[in-house]
């Protein structure tokens, strides 16, 4: 589970869990595992000023036979 802090009035604020963390860890299941191990999410949310919101959201993974991490990176407006 991803968490941040932010202050009650933030207009922006950012989430991230990590592998390994005993705080905000990122859990996983034997089929996963083969797969792909996911090392970090992190989520950056906006609030707009007319009261919409919008985010952008990497998701960090480990795949078999990829070199190096594979980053998927999402976002709206």
């Amino acid at each position: 589970m991803a968490i941040g802090t932010a202050s009650a009035d933030a207009r922006a604020f950012e989430l991230v869990a990590t592998r390994g963390s005993e705080v905000s860890g990122i859990c996983s299941n034997p089929f996963l595992e083969a797969a792909f191990k996911t090392v970090e999410f992190r989520i950056k949310v906006r609030i707009n000023a007319d009261g919409t919101w919008s985010y952008e959201e990497d998701t960090v993974m480990m795949i078999p036979g990829h070199e190096g991490p594979f980053i998927i990176r999402t976002a709206t407006r």
